[in-house]
Protein backbone atom coordinates (compact mmCIF):
# COMPACT_ATOMS: atom_id res chain seq x y z
CA UNK A 1 0.00 0.00 0.00
CA UNK A 2 2.73 2.26 0.80
CA UNK A 3 4.19 2.01 -2.60
CA UNK A 4 1.29 2.65 -4.41
CA UNK A 5 0.99 5.80 -2.18
CA UNK A 6 4.61 6.64 -2.73
CA UNK A 7 3.62 6.15 -7.04
CA UNK A 8 0.48 8.28 -6.66
CA UNK A 9 2.67 11.51 -5.47
CA UNK A 10 5.62 11.21 -7.79
CA UNK A 11 2.87 11.33 -10.91
CA UNK A 12 1.00 14.36 -8.90
CA UNK A 13 4.63 16.04 -8.94
CA UNK A 14 5.01 15.13 -12.23
CA UNK A 15 2.29 16.13 -14.59
CA UNK A 16 2.62 19.71 -13.67
CA UNK A 17 6.28 19.87 -15.34
CA UNK A 18 5.06 18.00 -18.21
CA UNK A 19 2.21 20.16 -19.84
CA UNK A 20 3.57 23.17 -18.42
CA UNK A 21 5.58 25.78 -21.07
CA UNK A 22 8.53 27.81 -20.68
CA UNK A 23 6.97 31.70 -20.81
CA UNK A 24 8.06 32.33 -24.70
CA UNK A 25 5.51 29.01 -25.15
CA UNK A 26 8.33 26.82 -26.24
CA UNK A 27 8.67 23.22 -24.80
CA UNK A 28 10.25 22.97 -21.17
CA UNK A 29 13.61 20.64 -21.69
CA UNK A 30 11.29 18.30 -19.66
CA UNK A 31 9.18 18.10 -22.45
CA UNK A 32 11.60 18.11 -25.35
CA UNK A 33 12.95 15.28 -23.32
CA UNK A 34 10.45 13.05 -23.51
CA UNK A 35 8.69 14.20 -27.18
CA UNK A 36 12.36 12.83 -28.31
CA UNK A 37 12.30 9.98 -26.54
CA UNK A 38 9.00 9.29 -27.88
CA UNK A 39 9.70 10.27 -31.61
CA UNK A 40 10.80 7.35 -34.40
CA UNK A 41 14.43 8.32 -34.11
CA UNK A 42 14.48 7.76 -30.47
CA UNK A 43 18.09 8.35 -28.76
CA UNK A 44 19.38 9.98 -32.27
CA UNK A 45 16.83 12.98 -31.96
CA UNK A 46 18.73 16.23 -31.99
CA UNK A 47 17.76 19.62 -30.57
CA UNK A 48 17.34 22.45 -33.47
CA UNK A 49 19.69 24.30 -31.56
CA UNK A 50 22.50 21.79 -31.42
CA UNK A 51 25.74 23.10 -33.37
CA UNK A 52 26.40 20.87 -36.39
CA UNK A 53 29.37 18.72 -37.37
CA UNK A 54 30.48 18.94 -41.07
CA UNK A 55 32.72 16.79 -42.29
CA UNK A 56 34.82 16.65 -45.56
CA UNK A 57 34.92 12.87 -47.17
CA UNK A 58 36.46 13.53 -50.16
CA UNK A 59 39.50 16.20 -51.11
CA UNK A 60 42.34 16.27 -53.38
CA UNK A 61 45.65 14.87 -52.36
CA UNK A 62 48.26 16.63 -50.48
CA UNK A 63 50.88 17.15 -52.29
CA UNK A 64 49.13 16.72 -55.80
CA UNK A 65 50.24 17.75 -59.43
CA UNK A 66 46.52 18.39 -59.99
CA UNK A 67 45.73 22.04 -60.33
CA UNK A 68 42.19 20.85 -60.11
CA UNK A 69 40.50 20.03 -56.54
CA UNK A 70 36.71 18.62 -55.93
CA UNK A 71 35.58 18.56 -52.31
CA UNK A 72 32.24 16.46 -50.91
CA UNK A 73 31.23 17.40 -47.57
CA UNK A 74 27.77 16.70 -45.38
CA UNK A 75 26.87 17.37 -41.79
CA UNK A 76 25.25 15.32 -39.40
CA UNK A 77 21.87 16.90 -39.99
CA UNK A 78 19.50 15.97 -42.58
CA UNK A 79 19.12 19.60 -44.19
CA UNK A 80 22.12 21.65 -44.05
CA UNK A 81 23.17 24.46 -45.42
CA UNK A 82 26.87 25.22 -45.71
CA UNK A 83 29.64 28.16 -46.21
CA UNK A 84 32.41 27.73 -47.74
CA UNK A 85 36.01 29.90 -48.87
CA UNK A 86 38.76 29.67 -51.34
CA UNK A 87 42.17 30.58 -49.99
CA UNK A 88 41.48 34.18 -48.44
CA UNK A 89 38.43 35.39 -50.68
CA UNK A 90 35.17 35.92 -49.17
CA UNK A 91 32.48 33.45 -47.60
CA UNK A 92 29.81 32.21 -49.99
CA UNK A 93 26.93 29.89 -49.98
CA UNK A 94 27.80 26.55 -51.13
CA UNK A 95 26.83 22.95 -52.17
CA UNK A 96 28.57 19.44 -52.20
CA UNK A 97 30.44 18.65 -53.94
CA UNK A 98 32.36 22.28 -55.04
CA UNK A 99 35.19 22.44 -57.80
CA UNK A 100 37.96 24.68 -58.19
CA UNK A 101 39.76 24.65 -61.42
CA UNK A 102 42.92 25.62 -63.14
CA UNK A 103 44.28 26.79 -59.68
CA UNK A 104 48.28 27.80 -59.73
CA UNK A 105 50.96 26.23 -58.18
CA UNK A 106 51.88 26.29 -54.28
CA UNK A 107 49.46 26.29 -51.16
CA UNK A 108 45.52 26.69 -51.27
CA UNK A 109 42.81 26.44 -48.46
CA UNK A 110 39.32 25.47 -48.63
CA UNK A 111 37.07 25.87 -45.64
CA UNK A 112 33.58 24.74 -45.36
CA UNK A 113 30.98 25.11 -42.28
CA UNK A 114 27.58 23.49 -42.12
CA UNK A 115 24.66 25.60 -40.63
CA UNK A 116 21.99 23.22 -38.98
CA UNK A 117 18.40 24.09 -39.76
CA UNK A 118 17.78 26.21 -37.83
CA UNK A 119 20.85 28.33 -38.43
CA UNK A 120 23.13 27.31 -35.92
CA UNK A 121 26.91 27.63 -37.18
CA UNK A 122 29.27 24.48 -37.02
CA UNK A 123 32.01 26.63 -34.53
CA UNK A 124 34.68 24.38 -35.82
CA UNK A 125 34.30 24.43 -39.36
CA UNK A 126 36.05 21.81 -41.71
CA UNK A 127 39.61 23.44 -43.22
CA UNK A 128 41.85 21.76 -45.38
CA UNK A 129 45.27 22.93 -46.64
CA UNK A 130 46.91 21.47 -49.46
CA UNK A 131 49.63 22.00 -51.83
CA UNK A 132 49.84 21.89 -55.62
CA UNK A 133 53.69 20.82 -57.31
CA UNK A 134 54.96 20.48 -60.75
CA UNK A 135 55.77 17.30 -61.19
CA UNK A 136 55.76 17.87 -65.17
CA UNK A 137 59.27 18.66 -66.94
CA UNK A 138 58.97 21.42 -69.20
CA UNK A 139 59.46 20.82 -72.97
CA UNK A 140 62.26 22.32 -75.39
CA UNK A 141 61.89 22.84 -79.00
CA UNK A 142 63.79 24.76 -81.24
CA UNK A 143 61.77 27.57 -83.49
CA UNK A 144 64.85 28.73 -85.80
CA UNK A 145 68.27 27.42 -86.83
CA UNK A 146 70.93 27.55 -90.41
CA UNK A 147 70.01 25.29 -93.03
CA UNK A 148 71.53 21.48 -93.85
CA UNK A 149 74.06 22.41 -95.52
CA UNK A 150 75.10 25.66 -94.25
CA UNK A 151 77.54 27.56 -96.28
CA UNK A 152 78.42 29.55 -93.38
CA UNK A 153 80.67 29.47 -90.58
CA UNK A 154 78.32 31.35 -88.22
CA UNK A 155 75.04 29.65 -86.45
CA UNK A 156 72.15 30.92 -84.86
CA UNK A 157 69.25 29.36 -83.04
CA UNK A 158 66.54 30.77 -81.53
CA UNK A 159 64.51 28.53 -78.98
CA UNK A 160 61.59 28.42 -76.51
CA UNK A 161 59.58 26.30 -73.85
CA UNK A 162 56.07 24.83 -73.11
CA UNK A 163 55.76 26.65 -69.93
CA UNK A 164 55.44 30.54 -68.30
CA UNK A 165 58.86 30.62 -67.45
CA UNK A 166 62.13 28.68 -67.94
CA UNK A 167 65.71 29.08 -68.25
CA UNK A 168 67.74 27.31 -70.91
CA UNK A 169 71.40 25.53 -70.89
CA UNK A 170 72.97 24.68 -74.31
CA UNK A 171 75.55 22.90 -75.89
CA UNK A 172 77.46 22.55 -78.98
CA UNK A 173 79.07 19.08 -79.98
CA UNK A 174 78.71 17.84 -76.83
CA UNK A 175 81.29 20.17 -75.10
CA UNK A 176 79.40 20.43 -71.79
CA UNK A 177 76.23 22.69 -70.83
CA UNK A 178 75.91 26.53 -70.23
CA UNK A 179 73.67 28.58 -69.30
CA UNK A 180 71.93 30.69 -72.40
CA UNK A 181 69.12 33.12 -74.04
CA UNK A 182 67.49 32.84 -77.01
CA UNK A 183 68.86 34.04 -79.58
CA UNK A 184 72.14 31.98 -79.35
CA UNK A 185 74.96 32.44 -81.66
CA UNK A 186 78.01 30.48 -82.65
CA UNK A 187 80.76 31.73 -85.26
CA UNK A 188 83.91 30.67 -86.50
CA UNK A 189 82.48 27.13 -87.17
CA UNK A 190 84.42 24.58 -88.83
CA UNK A 191 83.86 22.88 -92.02
CA UNK A 192 81.80 19.81 -90.41
CA UNK A 193 79.08 18.55 -88.99
CA UNK A 194 77.50 20.12 -85.55
CA UNK A 195 75.38 19.46 -83.04
CA UNK A 196 73.39 22.03 -81.18
CA UNK A 197 71.25 21.07 -77.87
CA UNK A 198 69.14 22.95 -75.52
CA UNK A 199 67.40 22.06 -72.56
CA UNK A 200 64.98 24.28 -70.88
CA UNK A 201 64.20 24.46 -66.64
CA UNK A 202 61.19 25.49 -65.46
CA UNK A 203 60.91 27.68 -62.39
CA UNK A 204 60.43 24.35 -59.92
CA UNK A 205 64.00 23.60 -61.18
CA UNK A 206 62.76 20.24 -63.41
CA UNK A 207 65.29 20.26 -66.31
CA UNK A 208 63.74 18.87 -69.56
CA UNK A 209 64.68 15.39 -69.96
CA UNK A 210 64.82 15.03 -73.73
CA UNK A 211 66.54 18.21 -74.61
CA UNK A 212 65.72 19.59 -78.39
CA UNK A 213 68.84 19.16 -80.74
CA UNK A 214 69.60 19.98 -84.05
CA UNK A 215 72.52 18.77 -86.33
CA UNK A 216 73.78 20.40 -89.52
CA UNK A 217 76.83 20.31 -92.08
CA UNK A 218 78.87 23.47 -92.53
CA UNK A 219 80.49 23.67 -95.74
CA UNK A 220 82.28 27.02 -96.50
CA UNK A 221 84.32 25.76 -99.13
CA UNK A 222 81.66 24.29 -101.78
CA UNK A 223 78.08 25.01 -102.88
CA UNK A 224 76.29 24.93 -99.62
CA UNK A 225 74.03 28.00 -99.60
CA UNK A 226 74.80 31.14 -96.94
CA UNK A 227 72.75 30.31 -93.37
CA UNK A 228 69.59 32.84 -93.71
CA UNK A 229 68.52 34.30 -90.61
CA UNK A 230 66.11 36.11 -89.66
CA UNK A 231 65.09 36.70 -86.18
CA UNK A 232 61.57 36.79 -84.67
CA UNK A 233 60.97 39.79 -82.74
CA UNK A 234 57.26 41.14 -83.21
CA UNK A 235 55.25 39.34 -80.25
CA UNK A 236 51.80 38.03 -81.02
CA UNK A 237 48.53 39.79 -80.12
CA UNK A 238 45.56 38.48 -77.98
CA UNK A 239 41.96 38.36 -78.68
CA UNK A 240 39.11 37.45 -76.14
CA UNK A 241 36.42 36.12 -78.71
CA UNK A 242 33.83 34.48 -75.82
CA UNK A 243 33.22 35.68 -72.58
CA UNK A 244 30.31 35.61 -69.43
CA UNK A 245 27.89 38.79 -70.08
CA UNK A 246 27.81 41.99 -67.55
CA UNK A 247 26.51 41.67 -65.38
CA UNK A 248 25.85 38.22 -65.20
CA UNK A 249 23.69 35.94 -62.70
CA UNK A 250 26.09 33.09 -62.87
CA UNK A 251 28.68 31.61 -60.96
CA UNK A 252 30.50 30.16 -63.46
CA UNK A 253 31.99 31.70 -66.84
CA UNK A 254 33.78 30.40 -70.06
CA UNK A 255 36.21 32.50 -72.32
CA UNK A 256 37.50 31.86 -75.82
CA UNK A 257 40.52 33.17 -77.13
CA UNK A 258 43.29 33.10 -79.85
CA UNK A 259 45.78 34.87 -81.09
CA UNK A 260 47.04 35.95 -84.57
CA UNK A 261 49.84 33.60 -85.06
CA UNK A 262 49.18 30.71 -86.24
CA UNK A 263 50.72 28.97 -83.49
CA UNK A 264 50.15 30.18 -79.59
CA UNK A 265 49.99 29.09 -76.14
CA UNK A 266 48.58 31.07 -73.65
CA UNK A 267 48.93 32.18 -69.88
CA UNK A 268 45.74 33.47 -68.03
CA UNK A 269 45.08 35.20 -64.65
CA UNK A 270 41.93 35.48 -62.40
CA UNK A 271 41.38 38.17 -60.48
CA UNK A 272 44.72 39.95 -60.64
CA UNK A 273 46.20 36.74 -59.44
CA UNK A 274 49.34 34.56 -60.28
CA UNK A 275 49.56 34.10 -64.31
CA UNK A 276 49.49 30.02 -65.15
CA UNK A 277 49.57 28.13 -68.68
CA UNK A 278 45.70 27.73 -70.04
CA UNK A 279 44.30 27.01 -73.04
CA UNK A 280 41.00 28.06 -74.80
CA UNK A 281 38.42 27.95 -74.01
CA UNK A 282 38.95 28.79 -70.04
CA UNK A 283 36.75 28.08 -67.45
CA UNK A 284 35.96 29.09 -64.10
CA UNK A 285 33.55 27.66 -61.13
CA UNK A 286 31.68 28.80 -57.86
CA UNK A 287 32.59 32.29 -58.32
CA UNK A 288 31.39 34.61 -55.62
CA UNK A 289 29.06 37.26 -56.29
CA UNK A 290 30.94 40.59 -56.74
CA UNK A 291 33.72 41.90 -59.30
CA UNK A 292 36.00 39.53 -61.72
CA UNK A 293 38.48 40.00 -63.92
CA UNK A 294 39.81 37.58 -66.19
CA UNK A 295 43.27 38.33 -67.98
CA UNK A 296 45.08 36.44 -70.89
CA UNK A 297 48.67 36.21 -72.69
CA UNK A 298 49.73 34.56 -75.83
CA UNK A 299 53.24 33.65 -76.71
CA UNK A 300 54.51 33.12 -80.40
CA UNK A 301 56.61 30.10 -81.55
CA UNK A 302 59.63 32.55 -81.43
CA UNK A 303 59.32 32.83 -78.04
CA UNK A 304 57.77 36.53 -78.10
CA UNK A 305 54.98 37.22 -75.42
CA UNK A 306 52.14 39.79 -75.80
CA UNK A 307 53.25 42.45 -74.01
CA UNK A 308 49.50 43.82 -73.65
CA UNK A 309 46.95 41.44 -72.28
CA UNK A 310 43.74 41.34 -72.97
CA UNK A 311 41.28 41.82 -69.98
CA UNK A 312 37.91 41.54 -69.32
CA UNK A 313 35.68 42.60 -66.39
CA UNK A 314 32.47 41.55 -65.40
CA UNK A 315 30.20 41.51 -62.15
CA UNK A 316 27.86 38.49 -60.79
CA UNK A 317 25.16 39.37 -59.34
CA UNK A 318 22.48 36.90 -57.47
CA UNK A 319 20.62 35.16 -60.03
CA UNK A 320 16.48 37.00 -60.26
Amino acid sequence: MKQIIYIMFYLAALVPLLISVEPSGTPTPLQATFACMSSPQGSSCQSSNQSPETIIFERPGNPTDCRDAVFKFRCNFSNCRYECQFDSGIKYSCTSPTGFYNLALGSHTFTVAAFSPSGVKDPSPWVYTWEIVDNVPPDTTITKHPVNPCGSSSANFEFTCNEASCTFQCQLDSCGWSSCTSPKNYSGLSDASHTFEVKAIDDQSMEDPTPASYTWVVDTGGEAPPCPWTPDTTPPDTTISGSPADPSGSSSATFTFSCNEGNCTYDCQLDFGVWYPCASPAQYFNLSESGHAFAVRAWDDAGNMDPTPVIYIWTIHPAD
